[in-house]
């Protein structure tokens, strides 16, 4: 899978919402390595959450402030074949998807997959 268009940078892509429990467990591993990692951009997609209010207060809670949507419908998740949550695709710059978490991340795995983000982006 790849994406079209021409990112400068890495991107880390989460999909989740606020009635699932694994979502709502790895949001503080989100919102601290989101913080420190400035040169790879974080995006969220609430899928399917029929409480998006409750979502913006479980991201805010944990320090999240990168931009989330919300896909509502599921569509989006829908065009990713996403079938269970929470999954979180890892974006090379030149749209390459090179890798993903299907199921709860921890703050390690996405240290590690940002560390390999950031350093194939400068070769």
């Amino acid at each position: 899978m790849s994406f079209t268009g021409h990112a400068t940078e890495p991107v880390v892509v989460n999909f989740f919402a606020s009635w699932c429990p694994n979502c709502i467990a790895e949001l503080d591993a989100f919102g601290s390595v989101s913080t420190t990692a400035p040169s790879t951009r974080f995006l969220g997609v609430d899928s399917e959450d029929p409480a998006p209010k409750t979502a913006e207060a479980l991201l805010h809670r944990a320090g999240i402030s990168y931009p989330v949507g919300v896909d509502r419908s599921g569509a989006v998740a829908n065009r990713f074949l996403i079938s269970a949550l929470p999954v979180t695709f890892f974006i090379a710059p030149n749209g390459q998807v090179r890798g993903e978490i299907f199921g709860t991340a921890t703050t390690a795995q996405l240290r590690t997959w940002v560390a390999r983000l950031q350093s194939s982006s400068k070769g």
